[in-house]
């Protein structure tokens, strides 16, 4: 989208929807933001959360990054870790979704670092940036390649499922997810987005899979995770 039109999208925001919604956003501004949800996304622009959910500001407290990650605890590398810890701590959020998407590109470059005649198996990767931050990944890879989906036409879809799950086995790992999850302050969830369909996946334990949000509807299944499930769908540690 040329950026005039960012600018023209702008305008159009407040004279419609700022100026209808004006009290509603005056008194988030005044009295600041309590959002029920935090959402680990991926960046990728064709996934909005706040648009596939129909949340309106205030409503949602989104982090986005390449590949929806949660980098380890042990890696220091407090990206996520600083906004977990202020929405459990300070906006006292009940809900962390991490959603992830079907045809994810990220996904889609772990093959290239660390399948068969990979970078990683031709020496030592590359420190850019962004393969570095894909490394955090690499679990997600190893958790496919166990389930044997790499043989698959359907591996993409694996890899994007078992990295959402993975993501999550990375998240309890931090003191203030693991803390706030055994009080029964937050409950955890997985979910992906299928860009054909534009539709919901949840995970459903009973199932050992993702199932559709219209057939998640019919039993009222959020894609909700215990503790004890998460440790047991992760196989590579």
């Amino acid at each position: 989208m040329p950026i005039h039109k960012l600018v023209e999208g702008h305008q159009h925001f407040v004279d419609n929807f700022a100026k209808a919604e004006n009290e509603y956003l005056r008194q988030l501004a005044e009295e600041g933001q309590r959002p029920d949800t935090l959402i680990v996304s991926c960046s990728d622009s064709r996934v909005i959360p706040e648009l596939i959910t129909g949340a309106s500001p205030g409503h949602l407290f989104v982090v986005r990054n390449v590949g929806n990650m949660v980098p380890p605890y042990a890696t220091k590398n407090m990206t996520v870790g600083s906004a977990l810890e202020y929405a459990i701590d300070y906006l006292q959020v009940q809900h962390v979704i991490v959603l992830g998407h079907y045809k994810c590109g990220a996904m889609a470059a772990l093959r290239g670092l660390f399948g068969p005649g990979g970078k990683a198996s031709q020496g030592p990767l590359p420190t850019s940036p962004l393969v570095t931050w894909l490394q955090y990944a690499e679990a997600s890879y190893q958790e496919a390649v166990q389930k044997g989906a790499l043989d698959t036409d359907a591996w993409l879809e694996t890899l994007v499922e078992e990295n959402v799950l993975q993501q999550l086995a990375n998240m309890i790992e931090y003191p203030v997810v693991r803390g706030a999850v055994e009080r029964g302050d937050v409950k955890l969830h997985a979910w992906t987005y299928s860009l054909d369909e534009s539709l919901l996946y949840f995970f459903d334990a009973a199932r050992n899979g993702f199932t559709s949000s219209a057939e998640a509807a019919k039993t009222g299944g959020t894609g909700q995770m215990t503790i004890d499930e998460i440790e047991r769908e992760d196989n590579v540690k």
